[in-house]
């Protein structure tokens, strides 16, 4: 079995939804499994909202396994998903992945598929992050795997969505419920493109 880990870190939600259509997109594709994995919480993060608790958000989460720094190098494919924070990865992610510094200098990911995705606010610097991410998979020589033009039949163009090439994204902010359905098809769409990348480079 070709297995594709998803993780990510989220907040209020958005990018947990769009890890689990990255998921059914994985499991999509005969012969692949996909496990949801959660980035742990940092001290202090609530600062970041103002002091506000975010336990009543997280909660719809709160199942999901939290994530070993392991997790990386025990699957054939990683999805890795985040909320935007001022054009960037979160700090909890960021935090994660320095982390991985043994594998790194081992060379231990080193041409093992990767994808990104991200749920933005207000949508702005939505894809500056995803590229902070695909800089930390050129650095462990991991091999981006982008969506590219996969999802352009479902992003309607009279329709305002969080999707780019680099990566599924939402904006959670946006009208109507979030992430839409536009923005969920798009990500599992990416899900079954990195499944059968994984399943392909792993049988090379």
């Amino acid at each position: 079995m070709t297995t594709v880990l998803v993780l990510f870190h989220s907040v209020t939600g958005s990018t947990y939804r769009l890890a689990e259509a990255i998921a059914a997109g994985v499991d999509s594709v005969d012969g692949c499994a996909a496990n949801l994995r959660r980035v742990p919480e940092i001290e202090g993060s609530s600062v970041i909202f103002g002091g506000n608790d975010m336990a009543e958000s997280r909660a719809q989460f709160d199942h999901i396994p939290v994530a070993e720094i392991e997790d990386l190098i025990a699957h054939d494919g990683l999805a890795i998903g985040t909320p935007v924070y001022f054009g960037a990865q979160s700090s909890a992610l960021r935090y994660f992945l320095d982390q991985a510094g043994k594998y790194w200098m081992e060379g231990a990911l080193t041409g093992i598929p990767a994808t990104a995705f991200a749920g933005a606010g207000s949508g702005a610097g939505r894809e500056a992050a995803l590229m902070s991410l695909w800089s930390t998979f050129a650095v462990f020589g991991l091999t981006i795997v982008p969506l590219g033009t996969r999802a352009q039949n479902e992003t309607p163009s009279d329709q305002v969505t969080g999707t780019t090439p680099f990566g599924a994204a939402t904006i959670s902010g946006g009208e109507g419920e979030r992430p839409s359905a536009a923005e969920l098809a798009a990500a599992r769409i990416q899900g079954q493109a990195l499944a059968e990348i994984s399943l392909k480079l792993k049988a090379d």
